[in-house]
């Protein structure tokens, strides 16, 4: 029998489990290539769950799973990835993962089927975490480390597997592996805080095919197995280990929840809070600048505190009733190493936009660049009061003559409590909200490498703001 005729008949396990893998001069068309799920029940004798199986016949090219622990994520991967390999002559597919172990473990699972289909395979010498199928297929598996991972082209398929756990840059790195295959991308993890791509992609991101697996909803996990698990980890780790739930990690300053309860549709601001019925109408801008250096942009955050009418009348003055709103105007990175002078005269522009009437209160970061920064800024002549920053580790101390001194801690610990109490909104329209949001939900966190000139920036203006 040819491999086309073993391969249409998937209707007799041991042919399909007996058959040698396609050749490489022998492509298979794709009304010859079995579903996945079907392919694992007759040819591995493999059987999965209903969600497992939808999962295997997924068509989409951007998957994300959010599973459980002891979910069997990594066979489902092995079974799905060697699927593609066995019907894609001299494909390649990667598996990255944190560690070594973890990567490892995917090409066990894959070894396992391999010898259920009796398909002797070698490895690349290249690679020591690689299968090499007769058919020219690779399966390589990589820990997660951005410098060894580049180099890679043409990926049919690609894997991040325990992905909440990857750096970021390793995700950015290994994304163009698919530009010219257009080829599948699954990322697969259990959660690990509400920072990072996984994170990112599950909740924000496009064009993605969402799977959750509590272990609540799979049969292979018994209850009572679960309840000793609560009981040893505590609520916290159970719900996110076991009931996929993005919760705050201990470092985390900020829980995503918060920072979503302000973020309001344009021109929906927050509830107001009264104002005197004799106020006048006001603005008030305060400004934030965090200064950057070699390696860290330079940010911008304005906040705008506006008194005005609301349109209802005191019954008994028959004044119009006033409300105060505070909203972020404003949040504005600059290309890193943008020289100060440049800066300042964007500052310029962006204060003759404001009306000459308002108020305008700037605070600047001089905690790195010092007293050259803030000199240059003053000899600007700046609409807006100057009031510079020094942030300090610990205790506040004097380090520039006319500067407040304030502990990060203090800065961070203010604009925490002015987000949890909904002292000011942020508009859903906001140009680089999703890159303000990643990094207010980074701090504290010292495993992070997301910048926080953004926050910073909207620290200190919020500073002003309090």
């Amino acid at each position: 029998m040819d491999n086309a005729a073993a391969m249409r008949s998937v209707s007799t396990p041991i042919n399909l489990a007996r058959r040698r893998a396609p050749s490489e001069n022998a492509p298979q068309s794709p009304a010859a290539v079995p579903p996945p799920s079907l392919w694992a029940a007759q040819a591995l004798n493999f059987h999965l769950d209903p969600l497992q199986n939808q999962i295997l016949d997924s068509s989409s090219s951007h998957l994300i799973l959010c599973c459980s622990r002891q979910w069997g994520k990594s066979t489902v991967t092995a079974i799905r990835t060697l699927h593609h390999a066995w019907f894609n002559p001299g494909s390649l597919i990667l598996c990255l993962a944190p560690g070594a172990r973890q990567s490892g473990l995917f090409l066990k699972k894959a070894e396992h089927f391999l010898r259920i289909l009796k398909a002797p395979v070698r490895k690349d010498p290249l690679h020591p975490l690689s299968l090499v199928l007769p058919n020219g297929s690779r399966l390589i598996a990589l820990p997660g480390d951005g410098d060894t991972i580049r180099g890679f082209s043409a990926v049919g398929f690609l894997v991040l597997d325990e992905a909440a756990l990857i750096p970021d840059s390793l995700y950015h790195a290994a994304r163009p592996f698919l530009a010219v295959s257009g080829g599948p991308l699954w990322l697969l993890s259990t959660p690990a805080g509400q920072s990072g791509f996984f994170f990112e992609e599950w909740t924000r991101g496009r064009h993605w095919t969402r799977f959750s697996a509590p272990a609540t909803a799979c049969s292979r996990i018994r209850p009572e197995f679960l309840e000793q698990e609560r009981a040893s980890l505590g609520d916290h780790a159970f719900r996110q280990e076991y009931l996929c739930e993005f919760l705050a990690s201990e470092h985390q300053m900020i829980d995503r929840s918060i920072i979503d309860a302000i973020i309001v549709p344009e021109g929906q601001p927050l509830p107001a809070d009264p104002a005197p019925i004799d106020a006048r109408p006001s603005d008030t801008w305060f400004l934030g600048l965090d200064l950057g250096l070699r390696r860290d942009p330079t940010a911008l955050a304005v906040i705008r505190r506006q008194t005005r009418p609301t349109g209802e009348r005191d019954p008994f003055t028959w004044a119009f009733k006033m409300e105060t709103v505070t909203g972020l105007h404003r949040i504005q990175p600059f290309p890193l190493q943008t020289p100060y002078a440049e800066i300042s005269s964007i500052l310029r522009g962006i204060l003759t936009e404001l009306p000459k009437s308002s108020s305008k209160v700037l605070a600047v970061d001089a905690t790195g660049a010092g007293d050259p920064v803030v000199e240059l800024l003053k000899s600007a002549r700046l609409d807006a009061r100057l009031v510079p920053i020094v942030i300090t580790a610990g205790h506040s101390v004097g380090h520039l003559p006319h500067a407040d001194s304030i502990p990060r801690h203090t800065l961070l610990n203010n604009l925490r409590r002015m987000i949890e109490v909904k002292l000011f909104s942020i508009p859903s329209t906001l140009p680089h909200l999703d890159a303000l949001t990643r990094e207010l939900t980074s701090l504290g966190n010292p495993n992070s490498t997301t910048h926080d000139d953004l926050a910073f920036s909207l620290a200190l203006s919020a500073w002003l703001a309090k």
